[in-house]
């Protein structure tokens, strides 16, 4: 799942457990780790629920709901 601003409602009304990946699409080494965190995601899957938020395109989302200002 991509959370993006208009979708953050549903992630909130959820009673699962998240794993959420803050990256950045245009991130050298985000681009590196994304393989490894699908296949985490798929290995996960039914288990724990794994979301990815791009924070270079949800800037707001990042910065102002989760407090996340920089990633690697």
């Amino acid at each position: 799942m991509t959370i993006k601003m208009e979708n953050i409602s549903q992630f909130y009304r959820r009673s699962n457990i998240w794993v959420v990946y803050f990256m950045d699409a245009k991130n050298e080494d985000c681009k590196a780790f994304k393989d490894e965190y699908v296949l985490t995601a798929e290995k996960l899957y039914g288990i724990i629920n794994v979301a990815a938020i791009d924070c270079g395109k949800e800037e707001e989302l990042c910065n102002e709901e989760f407090g996340v200002f920089d990633i690697p």
